[in-house]
């Protein structure tokens, strides 16, 4: 179901052409007050729609016919921006290398480079808004130590890689009059699988990272589909030199369940275990990212030694991803420059505070006589 590959050792570009299958690349940032970013380029992202329903029709699309930009920022715990952009094919490039690697996804540039011991990510980002002349525009930078890992690849349907440890990072993005500083803990991996994610046996996944007295943690939980087999159970601690140390078999125990907006549960606590030690306790906030198939919840994780850093989890159930019944909702959030979009778009893109002003201005929507626009576009942010 998961395997874990090496970072020096680009994803197969065979991936881009593999039926159902899927690339991205993830970047967070998260600061002592818990606000962030994440960051996602993608090819064949399992999210988009209708690519899950093709595929079960026996009409897979290949990656590199969906490329697509996702962003979002987060300020005291609630979504502040969110952009989920699909591109053409002839917009996007990849060329990767052990060294470096770069990606061009329309006005967009993403450069990855290793050396000197060093791993560093440059993003400049330039996405176009709908329904506004506004463009996001910034920088998202990244620098932390390479990962001291075996030059070796595990095969598996879906491969999984940390890219760098314990890092720092800085975004400074602009649109409008909107704007946003960060300067944080960072994150960044990479998956990618030569089938559909919802194909891989896999009935949920777990996962959560933070760092934590300098130290990178990251758990991978993942419960497979068929009764019987035995779950993936990881937890990764990599230290300040890049140093990586698994722990397979991991017992998880968690402390009460809540229903989210759409339906997946999540668990406001839990601890981590290996061989009756406590690994980790993790403490997850409401999510600030809610369907019916993914979940991304702020965390507080602290390690043994009482020691307590900031992060994001996310909870997925492969299964549920781009069902009919919520295919509308999904489209509402994914823009298409030059193509055809939602009209409900406006409501869920771009900065949070002025989306409804932007859906009427679009003059497919209208409130009634006497509406309070000031007033219901605050309730809509």
């Amino acid at each position: 179901m998961l395997a874990l590959s090496n970072p020096d050792i680009p994803l197969p570009t065979a991936l881009m052409d593999a039926p159902g299958g899927f690339l991205w690349w993830y970047v967070d940032l998260v600061d002592e007050r818990g606000n962030g970013i994440v960051l996602i380029w993608s090819f064949g992202l399992p999210f988009l729609p209708r690519l899950g329903g093709e595929a079960r029709r026996g009409r897979p699309q290949t990656p590199r016919s969906r490329p697509s930009v996702n962003i979002s920022v987060y300020r005291e715990g609630k979504l502040d921006f969110y952009l989920l952009q699909e591109l053409e094919p002839g917009e996007v490039g990849w060329k990767p290398g052990e060294g470096s690697e770069l990606w061009l996804f329309g006005l967009s540039r993403m450069h990855l480079t290793r050396a000197d011991g060093r791993t560093r990510l440059t993003v400049d980002l330039d996405l176009a808004l709908p329904d506004t002349s506004d463009r996001l525009v910034g920088t998202v930078r990244l620098d932390g130590p390479r990962l001291r890992q075996e030059a070796s690849r595990e095969d598996g349907a879906h491969q999984w890689t940390p890219m760098v440890g314990p890092a720092r990072g800085q975004a400074a993005l602009r649109a409008g009059g909107w704007r946003c500083d960060i300067d944080g803990d960072a994150y960044f991996d990479r998956n990618g699988g030569d089938r559909p994610l919802h194909d891989l046996g896999i009935r949920e996944w777990t996962w959560g990272r933070a760092t934590v007295g300098g130290v990178q943690w990251i758990y991978y939980l993942v419960e497979p589909e068929v009764a019987g087999e035995p779950p993936v159970a990881t937890v990764l601690r990599i230290d300040a030199d890049g140093s990586v140390t698994r722990t397979d078999g991991v017992e998880t125990r968690t402390y009460g369940t809540r229903p989210s907006t759409f339906g997946p549960r999540w668990s406001p606590r839990m601890t981590l275990h290996h061989e009756g030690e406590t690994l980790l306790e993790v403490s997850q906030a409401t999510p600030v990212d809610s369907g019916p198939f993914y979940l991304r919840l702020p965390l507080l994780m602290t390690d043994a030694e009482g020691r307590s850093g900031r992060g994001w989890g996310e909870f997925v159930l492969p299964n549920r991803i781009d069902l009919v019944r919520h295919r509308f909702f999904v489209q509402m959030r994914v823009h298409r420059p030059g193509g055809r979009s939602s009209m409900w778009l406006p409501l869920f893109t771009g900065p949070s505070r002025g989306r409804l002003r932007r859906l009427l201005a679009g003059g497919d929507v209208h409130l009634p006589p006497g509406a309070d626009v000031a007033r219901a576009d605050e309730a809509a942010s």
